[in-house]
């Protein structure tokens, strides 16, 4: 084999090699960005709900807590939130058949430009009311301190928490029960079995709402 030939072999085999690592790493950075792995991750180290943290992606939140979400029953997602011109940048997606402090649960997610801002655990169908507001109270208050209780509301029960990064909101209601529901622990003989209670515990990520309302105020100066 002559000098030429092997210089052509040589510097073929090396476009061939350059080649395959370019499209290599086109593919391998197109999978990274559309699954937010490594440097495409949103997440930030401030923890959020079960194993997920604050601003995480949807496919962040699913892999950290290993269950999918779906979408909502009933899609709130930007309800009571600053008004963006396009508020398809608000989602709202749901991780059902949970059980949370002995009852079962549920919680919808709501993501801004796909980082997650907020959830709310759904707790219905309960009898024991003591015990649901008990148990709730506690655990929140355990981190956060002390409630405000707020008069006048149209709840049973309902009290806020703020803290530096999250406010928390938590409400209990009563609601007719034709049905049999679960009740954790059960309830105490003589109680009225016809009774059933729902709650719900909002948790908000404050750094994120306050991005957002300047984020409106900037689309705003921009619209005339």
């Amino acid at each position: 084999m002559n000098a030429n030939l092997k210089r052509y072999l040589n510097i073929t085999f090396r476009s061939v090699i350059t080649l395959l690592l370019f499209f290599g790493s086109y593919i391998l950075n197109g999978y990274l960005r559309q699954e937010k792995r490594w440097f495409y991750a949103t997440g930030t180290s401030e923890k959020a709900f079960l194993n997920s943290t604050w601003e995480m992606s949807q496919q962040e939140v699913e892999r950290a807590n290993g269950k999918l979400l779906t979408n909502p029953q009933y899609d709130l997602s930007g309800l009571g939130k600053p008004e963006t011109i396009d508020f398809e940048r608000y989602k709202m997606k749901s991780m059902s058949d949970m059980r949370l402090w002995g009852i079962f649960c549920k919680v919808d997610y709501e993501f801004f430009d796909d980082k997650l801002f907020e959830y709310t655990i759904y707790f219905t169908d309960v009898h024991n009311r003591e015990y649901l507001d008990s148990i709730i109270t506690s655990n929140i208050s355990k981190k956060y301190g002390s409630s405000e209780s707020m008069q006048g509301s149209r709840h049973l029960i309902e009290r806020h928490w703020n803290a530096e990064k999250v406010s928390i909101k938590y409400w209990l209601y009563e609601i007719n029960s034709d049905h049999e529901s679960e009740s954790v622990p059960p309830p105490s003989p003589g109680s009225d079995l016809e009774k059933s209670y729902s709650a719900g515990i909002r948790i908000t990520y404050k750094p994120m709402i306050e991005q957002t309302k300047a984020l409106v105020d900037e689309e705003q100066k921009k619209i005339f």
